[in-house]
């Protein structure tokens, strides 16, 4: 079943995540344990464990512990695959890969989507890299990611995904695209040309290796040591750079981007104290060469495009430096289009991978041949947002605590997306109709009884994380006598016993596991559409409608008798379906009437069951039941309480609800 996907910035200085939200189509940041849009790219190996991003920046605050700490890994993945950690007062030394580094960030990242977003497990990812990177080097970046227990990656050209990230956000980019991605350690060019369904490379990506934001905080760096040996006789630090006083430098870089001057003070040797006034001004005389050449080169790119019939229509920025005044003013003067601004040029790679990675496995659109009229183009570009529309709401999402109304909301677009009504049905071989079936959207869940529900039993627990990663369609009722009853005729089967309580829309009952799986193989024989039994997990999570409740309805016991049949109101015995209210999607008497069969063997507990909704074989020979019946206390038709029988079992509780894959 389908995982959730995401997007991963993998940048020298900060990385970042996003995802798609189903419900708007738009990729959106995801943040970090720390609340963060973007992670430092920073790995501290300490005494027990190893901190990632702001804990281990944190590290650089002790003399001894920041050098253990690894910055701008992402230069380092092939130039130095090996990595010496000194050793400390309290710690040995030892060596570390450079890929393992990495794959501590990606671990985080992984950890934080699953733990805060998703609630359930991360295995796919779209990750990204420069447009220059060789064969090597994007096998290094895929290695790491899947040491961080990815199982699923594809890398992508950086470029490519700020393209389609402004592309998304509808900023007017048009066929010849010149991205300028100014970063924290490299400085990336690439001109791309429009596609169908994206971007590609037009000309080879041309770029500068050791350009960048780093580069910035260490020009000022240099500057403050020069003047603090002026002021105070002595350098910031005399056992190389001070790591703490770099990462000052990076903070009062962001500042000048806003402000025109910023103080700047620290301690110097014993207790004496540098202080400067750094200004716009002088910052920008300090990096103006670097950012000259990055200049001379897109110029450059710009005049081979137009030679090679790609003249140039959009300017793209992106990487956090593109930000400072002084590149955006050199860009303007030197360039003939006006480079495109955007308040999330810093993040809009990871949301462009993170379109991507969405779209990565859904059937491609139809190829608009040579000589396509507009209306062609129109018609390409309408299949495109619908393609990406119906991905969006088909993609799983966390329900756990929605309300009626969003559950409601999503079933309907999902079943748009699926062109079908909410509610349908098919013909069966005579012409007459089937059963009704509801569309039930995919999403994510708490399946079991809450730890503080003290009418539980110990085999509804554990609570555990469920995603269906896939729309599937429940009855909108219990099968009725009127439905099994031409099953058996057709296959001159003995018709069940009604025990003199009706038969036409009343709950088949004395139907036995075997019965009710082959009574849906006679109905996939008569409609050509797979029916089966649901799982338990889509049994329980269709009830639930989103609920996180005892009850598809609440907590209030008391409000039973308007959604079910049970001891207390049945007078000992069934009735017939859809008289009492239904939950948020429109199923009908699921908190008892009859016991429901489901495909899963009994298991006395939810240790080690699936997460992806799928049976849970193996076990007992006992099959799981479902629902509650006409006979049963009130407080077990709880949504999570569960029974089981043997498969030949037949009684006058004992009925089925259909299910069957879209």
């Amino acid at each position: 079943m389908s995982a959730p996907t995401i997007g991963i910035d993998f940048g020298t200085t900060t990385s970042s995540m996003a995802w798609v939200d189903p419900r708007t189509g738009e990729a959106k940041v995801i943040k970090n344990a720390e609340g963060e849009e973007k992670t430092p790219s920073v790995v501290g190996f300490g005494a027990d464990a190893e901190l990632v991003g702001t804990p281990a920046e944190q590290m650089l605050e002790d003399p001894d512990e920041c050098r253990r700490v690894v910055q701008s890994i992402k230069r380092e993945l092939i130039s130095a695959p090996t990595l010496a950690l000194p050793a400390t007062p309290t710690l040995p030394g030892r060596r570390v890969k450079a890929v393992e580094v990495a794959a501590a960030i990606f671990a985080k990242l992984k950890r934080d989507a699953e733990e805060l977003h998703f609630h359930a497990p991360v295995v796919r990812a779209v990750v990204t890299c420069p447009a220059a990177f060789d064969v090597m080097e994007r096998e290094a970046i895929e290695q790491a990611v899947r040491l961080a227990g990815f199982t699923e990656v594809r890398t992508l050209e950086e470029p490519v995904a700020a393209a389609l990230a402004y592309s998304r956000a509808g900023l007017g980019v048009g066929r010849h695209v010149l991205v300028y991605d100014l970063g924290g350690g490299t400085f990336d060019l690439a001109l791309l040309r429009e596609e169908v369904g994206g971007f590609a490379l037009a000309l080879p990506p041309n770029g500068l290796p050791r350009c960048g934001g780093d580069d910035f905080d260490a020009a000022l760096y240099d500057w403050c040591d020069e003047e603090a040996k002026r002021q105070c006789g002595q350098p910031l630090n005399g056992q190389g750079r001070d790591l703490k006083f770099l990462r000052d430098c990076r903070k009062r870089k962001e500042n000048l981007s806003v402000r025109d001057e910023v103080p700047f003070s620290s301690l110097v040797g014993e207790g004496r104290v540098f202080k400067c006034t750094l200004t716009r001004k002088l910052f920008e005389e300090l990096i103006v060469e670097r950012v000259d050449s990055t200049v001379r080169l897109t110029a450059k790119l710009v005049r081979e495009a137009c030679d090679q019939g790609f003249p140039v229509d959009t300017v793209v920025l992106i990487g956090g430096s593109s930000r400072i005044p002084l590149v955006q003013r050199k860009l303007k003067e030197a360039l003939p289009v006006e480079p495109h601004k955007w308040q999330h040029q810093d993040v809009a790679v990871a949301l462009g991978a993170a379109y991507f990675a969405q779209g990565l496995w859904q059937p491609r659109p139809a190829v608009v041949t040579q000589g396509a009229t507009n209306d062609d183009k129109n018609d390409r570009q309408a299949r495109e947002r619908a393609a990406v529309a119906r991905q969006a709401v088909l993609t799983p999402q966390g329900i756990h605590g929605w309300s009626a109304e969003q559950v409601q909301t999503l079933q309907r677009a999902v079943a748009e997306a699926l062109r079908l009504g909410p509610v349908f049905r098919a013909s069966l071989n005579d012409g007459s109709e089937g059963p009704e079936m509801v569309v039930i959207p995919p999403g994510s869940f708490l399946m079991g009884a809450s730890d503080s529900d003290d009418l539980a039993y110990g085999e509804e627990g554990p609570p555990h994380r469920v995603t269906i990663g896939r729309p599937f369609a429940i009855g909108r009722y219990p099968v009725t006598f009127d439905e099994y009853d031409r099953f058996c005729v057709a296959s001159k089967r003995v018709t069940p016993d009604a025990r003199g309580w009706g038969r036409d829309r009343c709950p088949v009952i004395n139907v036995s596991w075997d019965d009710a799986v082959a009574y849906c193989l006679w109905l996939t024989g008569q409609t050509g559409r797979a029916y089966r039994l649901p799982t338990e997990a889509e049994w329980e999570y269709a009830a639930r409608a989103g609920a996180a409740t005892r009850w598809s309805f609440g907590d209030d016991q008391k409000a039973l008798v308007d959604y079910a049949w049970f001891e207390g109101n049945s007078g000992g015995k069934t009735h017939p379906v859809g008289e009492k209210r239904p939950n948020a999607w429109g199923l009908y008497d699921l908190h008892s009437n009859v016991w429901e069969w489901v495909q899963d063997r009994w298991h006395d507990r939810y240790a080690d069951a699936p997460a992806d909704g799928s049976a849970w074989e193996g076990g007992a020979a006992g099959r799981v039941l479902r629902g509650g019946s006409w006979n049963i206390h009130a407080w077990l038709t709880r949504v999570s309480y569960r029974s089981w029988s043997t498969p030949a079992y037949r009684y006058d509780w004992l009925g089925l609800r259909l299910a069957q894959d879209l």
